[in-house]
């Protein structure tokens, strides 16, 4: 099945990527609902921007404590794992109004209809798909996906999150140990981490991402359902270049205008 709804937040630092989110979802998701968490800047930028994302926005403006804080000035003032329980948050107010919620970090581009969700299950997690040096650093799973139905599950993340070994995504590896849980596939969440950091090297994971006109950007021949990077980060160059250039092969036009629309700010 589809999520229900989406949710994420943003800061207006992060606001042209949190607009390559809202694009590309409005492409398949088309009139439904995400709830954004973000700062007054940020709802000033979405309200105005064209073209109008076709979807049903909900906001909870809340962060304008943290506006004009990267991650850096965040983990110096120790308030990083603050923030990020934001995403806890805001999954607490989508599960208010909706049976079940994703939460997707707002640098995620949607490439596909995301329909794999287990509602059998209590939470669906992302693994990281990395090596296991830096499994035991940051964690299994990555903190920018999560799917629930729970209302208990945002608050354990918070709780769990307070002695995690890495904020809040290491925290996740205690969720799935109190939760029916599924994992979502190696087609979903493609992110420049695995292309730089997994026990196959950059060329093995760049051969698993082949390109269809018909089907979209395929992993393993399987649609890739979205990928999550950095445009504008340079240690990212080589993997995104990778994903613009197959774009470009088979003629996605509307994905490659987001895209530049986030690079361009």
């Amino acid at each position: 099945m589809k999520p229900s709804s989406f949710c994420t937040i943003s800061t207006y630092n992060c606001s042209y990527e949190l607009i390559g989110l809202l694009l590309s979802l409005s492409l398949y998701h088309r009139n439904e609902t995400i709830y954004i968490m973000c700062d007054s800047k940020t709802k000033n930028e979405v309200d105005n921007m064209t073209p109008k994302p076709k979807l049903n926005i909900v906001f909870c403006v809340e962060l304008d404590k943290y506006d004009g804080l990267n991650r850096m000035s965040m983990v110096q003032k120790g308030i990083w794992s603050e923030f990020q329980m934001m995403k806890a948050n805001v999954i607490k107010r989508a599960l208010e109004k909706s049976k079940d919620t994703l939460f997707l970090d707002s640098d995620i581009i949607i490439m596909d209809i995301i329909n794999d969700v287990d509602d059998t299950k209590e939470l669906g997690v992302s693994p990281q798909i990395i090596s296991q040096k830096y499994i035991d650093e940051t964690g299994y799973y990555n903190g920018g996906v999560l799917w629930t139905k729970n209302n208990n599950v945002p608050d354990d993340w918070i709780k769990f999150t307070e002695k995690s070994r890495y904020f809040d995504q290491a925290s996740i590896e205690d969720l799935v140990k109190k939760y029916d849980y599924f994992e979502f596939g190696e087609n979903y969440n493609l992110q420049c981490w695995r292309y730089y950091l997994s026990d196959e090297k950059s060329d093995k994971i760049e051969s698993y991402i082949t390109s269809d006109r018909s089907r979209g950007l395929l992993y393993k021949d399987k649609p890739i359902k979205f990928i999550h990077t950095h445009f504008l980060d340079q240690r990212f160059k080589d993997f995104n270049q990778m994903i613009i250039s197959h774009l470009f092969e088979i003629k996605h036009y509307k994905l490659l205008l987001i895209i530049y629309r986030v690079i361009h700010k």
